[in-house]
């Protein structure tokens, strides 16, 4: 079970397709974990999904772009 999330609705999607294709569980929510509103429904969104939560990985980045 997986649950993906992205910046970018159309890669979420993507991904989410291709897990269940392979016949597998998988959940896509687009969420800013920035903003703790957010991560706390994309917590409860889990847990509706797939129960307890037993492990979690978290590979989140910030990139600022700037000019040259």
């Amino acid at each position: 079970m997986l649950l993906w999330m992205a910046h970018d609705q159309q890669k979420v999607d993507d991904t989410v397709e291709a897990i269940r294709a392979a016949g597998g569980k998988a959940v896509g929510i687009m969420a800013d974990v920035s903003d703790s509103q957010q991560v706390n429904e994309l917590v409860a969104k889990t847990k509706e999904a797939f129960g307890p939560i037993n492990i979690a990985v978290s590979n989140v980045g910030i990139r600022h772009r700037v000019p040259f």
